[in-house]
């Protein structure tokens, strides 16, 4: 039931269980409810602000959904093979304020949201731990498991107290021991290039 502007727990949890969306998604969904649950002003309900930010979520994730399908087809990738999770990916950047958009640049120039065949074998669709002369030091289970590490390494070797705008820059993108996360001559222009595509084309993921 809908009172003074907002929707009974007990209700919003029976209507979760019914969308039509994945399970990472109503976990989230729920676990959003507990929060609100053990909150200080102890009324049970969820405002009509959360239902608003959750609907921001979602736009974002159909956003993530709609870009990585560009990103495949346009170099002949089948979409329906991309096993990164959309949600993940937002719901990471939300719980860090890591930058979505980089993150989504860095995910399409490194292996094309995990479609390349070394991402597939090692499920880094960030290149973390793999070097060109073809060694690979970083294995994962899924490749959702490789959202958090890429995420911690760029935060706190590679951005550090600079601006992304900063580490963009030519020949910025390096770490606290002056190395580049990649090699190619303009990745920083090629990554930045990108990033701005996605806040062109998606504006809610710079949000």
């Amino acid at each position: 039931a809908v009172v003074a502007g907002a929707i009974s727990l007990p209700l919003a949890i029976v209507t979760i269980n019914k969308l039509p969306v994945s399970d990472f998604q109503k976990e989230y969904l729920r676990s959003q409810i507990e929060n609100i649950r053990g909150g200080e002003n102890g009324d049970n309900t969820i405002s009509l602000e959360k239902a608003r930010t959750d609907s921001i979520f979602n736009k974002k994730v159909e956003a993530v959904k709609k870009y990585m399908t560009y990103a495949a087809e346009n170099v002949n990738f089948n979409p329906e093979n991309i096993k990164i999770s959309p949600e993940k990916i937002v719901a990471s950047c939300d719980e860090t304020g890591f930058d979505l958009p980089l993150l989504m640049a860095q995910a399409h120039m490194e292996s094309c949201f995990g479609l390349t065949p070394r991402a597939q074998k090692t499920n880094s669709v960030f290149s973390i731990g793999s070097y060109d002369n073809g060694k690979n030091t970083s294995i994962y289970s899924t490749q959702d498991d490789s959202i958090a590490p890429y995420i911690k390494i760029v935060q706190n070797d590679y951005l550090r107290d600079r601006s992304i705008e900063d580490m963009l820059s030519p020949g910025n993108f390096t770490n606290k021991n002056n190395h580049r996360y990649a090699s190619e001559k303009n990745y920083e222009s090629n990554i930045n290039s990108v990033r701005n595509r996605i806040i062109n084309m998606f504006p809610i993921l710079s949000q």
